[in-house]
């Protein structure tokens, strides 16, 4: 199993969005997640593509996932297929990240060797929802809580899971290191 992260934010009951839009703003989670995926491949959905004002994230190798073979981005690279995605991502980047949407995250749940998961404490209703996962087939490497305060509307706690048996190589430990450390 080679490292390939997921990143997202949740609610209570999983969800993840509602009309292509997220449910919270936490302006530290938005940091959490530029600072661990900038300079990394990150992959998604057209739909979480479309949802970011229709432009990729800056200073990222942003890869998007279609079954439409006719689209065509200026500023990502369009895949039909996971495995072409992945293997383009290894080419440019060791750590590669998926971040959105539903669909993505279901269909690349099983080759995961990490989750960094921010759990919002937060339920509504949505249509968007990150799968579910065995906590048991993960460990958790660590975690850190944001209490509410004037920014933050909700509270909330950034988890990194390790897929139990993943065998990080040097570069891939140094790099979970200097995540944990800056939680």
């Amino acid at each position: 199993m080679r490292f390939l992260a997921m990143i997202a934010a949740v609610g209570k009951n999983n969800v993840i969005g509602a009309n292509n839009d997220l449910l919270w703003h936490l302006p530290n989670d938005f940091k959490f997640f530029k600072r661990t995926t900038l300079n990394r491949v990150v992959i998604m959905g057209r739909k979480t593509y479309d949802s970011m004002g229709q432009q990729a994230l800056s200073h990222r190798y942003n890869f998007v996932l279609s079954k439409n073979p006719q689209v065509s981005l200026e500023d990502a690279t369009v895949f039909t297929d996971t495995d072409s995605c992945l293997k383009a991502s290894y080419t440019i980047d060791a750590t590669p990240f998926i971040i959105g949407g539903e669909k993505v995250y279901r269909m690349m749940l099983p080759k995961a060797s990490h989750l960094f998961i921010t759990r919002v404490d937060f339920e509504t209703d949505g249509d968007a929802y990150f799968p579910e996962f065995n906590q048991d087939d993960y460990k958790l490497l660590a975690s850190k809580d944001h209490p509410v305060d004037k920014r933050h509307k909700y509270a909330f706690q950034i988890q990194i899971w390790e897929r139990k048996g993943f065998e990080a190589t040097d570069a891939e430990s140094a790099f979970l290191k200097q995540q944990i450390e800056s939680l």
